[in-house]
């Protein structure tokens, strides 16, 4: 058989041809095989046993051939379609991310928050859009210098915010400060800045971060809320200064004209004249309570106010009290009446000046507000403290219209 094959010239040219082709589908396996082997692994199997079956005629070489022609094209389409969905892929991506970007320079922008960035390694400082507009600063490519940045200080505050940024970046010092700047237009502006570090692998500090408000308009807000304060502390200094001298010189007098009446109630007069200067005097004794209570309120505004500790009979001081609502409640035909026991020392140490005016105005609005009746001054003994002083509690009691329970909640006494 095999000598029938080697003098058959058909046949020696078929086993050429045979030879030929197995060569070339071995360097076109090698070709292709990387390229199957990444991207087309089902196929990679279906090849490898087209190549590994036995050809024995020009027919099925013919067929081999073919399979393989199918083969080889396939990496191409294949790989074109994946490039395209990687590209598509790749392109919704950067959309995505652009769009991102966006949405945060709008929040950026719409918060006034400007963000920056000091490269320790190179020096090199970031700054975006907006912390440029609160410097007052177009944007540009190169950023700006240490040198550039240090000259917009504020000179009162330059040294301080040198100092603090040269502990921030050798990792002493992070946190919130305030400082101010001078625009290019001369304008002062106030700055609240806050940074961090960036350290690496090994806590080296290679960046510096941070974040810059502009907190003008809230330093604005707040000097204008001071100097309202400082107004207002003025203006009430000189209010409690012109009461204080308006009642010193009107009381002068005053007294005056209380003396000058309570003589002339001790003289010869009959009973018309007594009945004029009697009304004169107790006119006179309720101004000067009126200027009394002015100056001591003109003292307590000014923090200023001292309670005396003075002996005093308590008789003379109910007696005075009294006499001053005492015709007016004669005239309404009211009856006044001083319940005090006798259990209750007559002397006693405080501020009766202060004790008298009290009740003076409780006596007097208990008067007004009361059309019939009686009114009732009662002194009792109240619980003695440990050191065995005396405490007394006063009540002032009236048959009037009273006050209702939102009244009483209001009063100050």
């Amino acid at each position: 058989m095999a000598q029938s094959r080697a003098g058959n010239p058909g046949v020696e040219a078929a086993d050429a041809a045979l030879r030929a082709a197995r060569e070339n589908e071995a360097a076109q396996r090698a070709a292709f095989w990387p390229v199957l082997t990444a991207g087309l692994a089902p196929t990679r199997q279906r090849v490898a046993n087209a190549v590994a079956s036995p050809v024995s005629s020009n027919a099925s070489l013919y067929t081999l051939h073919t399979a393989q022609l199918n083969v080889s094209y396939a990496p191409d389409v294949f790989g074109a379609t994946r490039r395209q969905v990687e590209g598509a892929q790749a392109q919704t991506e950067a959309q995505r991310f652009q769009l991102l970007a966006a949405r945060l320079t709008l929040a950026l922008s719409v918060s006034g928050m400007g963000v920056w960035m000091v490269d320790l390694r190179d020096g090199r400082r970031e700054w975006n859009d907006e912390l440029y507009r609160i410097y007052g600063l177009s944007p540009r490519p190169e950023g700006l210098s240490d040198a550039q940045w240090e000259a917009m200080i504020h000179p009162d505050d330059r040294e301080r915010v040198m100092r603090d940024t040269a502990r921030t970046r050798r990792g002493e010092l992070q946190g919130v400060g305030e400082f101010r700047i001078i625009r290019p237009d001369g304008e002062v502006r106030h700055l609240r800045s806050a940074a961090r570090q960036v350290r690496d692998e090994i806590g080296r500090i290679e960046r510096i971060v941070g974040v810059t408000f502009d907190v003008t308009d809230q330093h604005r807000a707040t000097e204008a809320i001071e100097q309202a304060r400082r107004a207002a502390v003025e203006a009430s200094r000189l209010k409690s200064e012109f009461l204080a001298n308006v009642s010193h010189e009107i009381r002068t007098p005053m007294n005056g004209i209380i003396g000058m009446t309570e003589l002339a109630l001790h003289g010869r007069l009959d009973p018309r004249e007594q009945a004029y200067v009697a009304k004169a005097h107790q006119a006179a004794r309720q101004l000067l309570g009126v200027l009394n209570d002015l100056l001591d309120f003109s003292k307590i505004e000014a923090g200023k106010l001292q309670i005396e500790h003075t002996e005093f009979a308590l008789e003379d001081l109910l007696e005075r009290s009294v006499d001053l609502v005492a015709p007016q409640a004669a005239a309404k035909g009211l009856e006044l009446v001083v319940d005090v026991p006798a259990s209750v020392p007559a002397h006693h140490v405080g501020d009766p000046t202060r004790l008298g005016q009290v009740l003076s105005n409780l006596l007097s609005n208990a008067v007004k507000f009361t059309e019939q009746g009686s009114i009732v001054l009662r002194v009792r003994e109240a619980d003695r403290p440990q050191n065995n002083g005396t405490r007394l509690r006063f009540e002032v009691c009236d048959t009037g219209i009273g006050l209702d329970a939102d009244q009483q909640s209001l009063s100050l006494i």
